[in-house]
């Protein structure tokens, strides 16, 4: 947010009738900052169709997040030839 920095201490021990005018202007600054301010909240972040991209990337990363998860809770594979001995080769008899 801007602020405003226009009246001076030296201003201050001015007398009134040569602080009308720049007071004024002190005045009309500080309204130009409001509505520049205003503008800047009123609008929004994102344009509708960067928002819409942006939703869309964030769901395909949920369900590759999703899938990820489901393929890494799933048990090992469990095959014969993992609980014989290392001497033997799994198409052979010894």
């Amino acid at each position: 947010f801007k602020r405003h920095r226009l009246l001076r201490r030296a201003d201050l021990r001015l007398p009134v009738h040569q602080k009308a005018p720049r007071l004024r202007l002190v005045y009309v600054h500080c309204l130009e900052i409001q509505v520049e301010n205003h503008c800047c909240l009123e609008s929004p972040f994102l344009t509708a169709q960067q928002l819409h991209s942006h939703e869309a990337a964030t769901r395909v990363a949920a369900v590759q997040a999703l899938k990820a998860w489901k393929v890494a809770k799933f048990p090992q594979h469990q095959w014969l030839e993992d609980q014989l001995p290392n001497s033997a080769s799994p198409g052979t008899l010894s």
